[in-house]
């Protein structure tokens, strides 16, 4: 009934969720931290999300419910993923934008809840000298980290330091920020596109933070439903985005598997481009289709 897209991205997910946990673990001095342990999440997930987008299905269903440390860890992670694809990103830099994403925000969760600036930026700071431990190839990620730490508006702790801002900051800084966003508006984020994307275009209007590149990036990611997302349509029925249609982010394939009220032998295939009249009214993650919850989703 699960379609194997969201199958294997859940598996996946599940796997970087459980290394990101060890790696935080060496955080508390349980263990020695290294960077490949690091790198091996950012590779699993991006290979992953170049396969499909089915990934950003758990990752938006962790960032609406119950959360853990190292699902809140990955998140911008993945996002930044995402954003770095859509705006065309060579591999090697789609892992360079990975990497510092992933250890930005495992430097911030080292430090204890609570924790002033000083606080947080010497726990990013103390990541960064690992990676320039590792060699002038990790160089580029540990100023990426730091700048990251910044700001995107922001020249640095000494002036002048940084005299042009990375492209990768601002996808950071965004994803990051969206990341937080939608874990303030929890369970209430069950719009499509997420209500989160127009609220920072809302902030963006006020504040001009990010480059129109990079948040035309963010909407062509969060205007596209992921494959293998659960959705009720505006006639009551449920299931599974199963295909897309190429110009049409919001008019997908669905796999029907509730109609009435009540859960199909068989899937009906229900292609919203040939169906003006049907839309996704709303956008139900990873919710389970078992006959005892068919009723509660209807």
């Amino acid at each position: 009934m699960v379609p194997k897209e969201l199958q294997d991205a859940r598996e996946t997910y599940d796997a970087a969720i459980a290394a990101t946990e060890r790696i935080l673990r060496t955080l508390r001095g349980e263990g020695v931290f290294t960077v490949e342990s690091a790198e091996s999440v950012v590779e699993a997930l991006l290979a992953q999300l170049e396969i499909s987008d089915a990934l950003m299905v758990p990752f938006l269903s962790t960032i609406t419910g119950v959360s853990s440390p190292a699902a809140e860890t990955i998140g911008p992670c993945v996002l930044s993923l995402r954003i770095g694809m859509e705006l065309d990103g060579p591999r090697p830099e789609l892992g360079r934008l990975g990497l510092s994403a992933l250890l930005y925000d495992i430097g911030r969760a080292g430090v204890s809840k609570g924790s002033d600036a000083t606080a947080i930026r010497r726990g990013v700071e103390e990541q960064i000298q690992l990676l320039r431990q590792r060699g002038p190839s990790y160089a580029k990620v540990a100023d990426l980290v730091l700048r990251t730490h910044d700001g995107p508006n922001e020249s640095g702790p000494a002036a002048g330091k940084y005299r042009t801002v990375d492209e990768h900051v601002h996808v950071i800084s965004l994803a990051a920020t969206y990341h937080s966003l939608a874990r303030q508006r929890g369970t209430r984020e069950r719009s499509w596109p997420p209500a989160g994307l127009k609220e920072i275009l809302q902030r963006q209007r006020g504040r001009g933070r990010f480059p129109d590149k990079i948040l035309k990036a963010l909407i062509g990611v969060l205007a596209t439903l992921p494959l293998g997302g659960l959705v009720r349509l505006n006639s009551g029925e449920i299931g599974y985005v199963v295909a897309k249609n190429d110009g049409f982010p919001l008019r997908p394939v669905v796999a029907v598997w509730i109609s009435l009220g009540k859960l199909l032998a068989e899937p009906k295939p229900v292609d919203l481009q040939q169906n003006p009249f049907l839309y996704v009214n709303e956008f139900l993650g990873e919710a389970k289709l078992e006959p005892d919850l068919a009723g509660m989703l209807s």
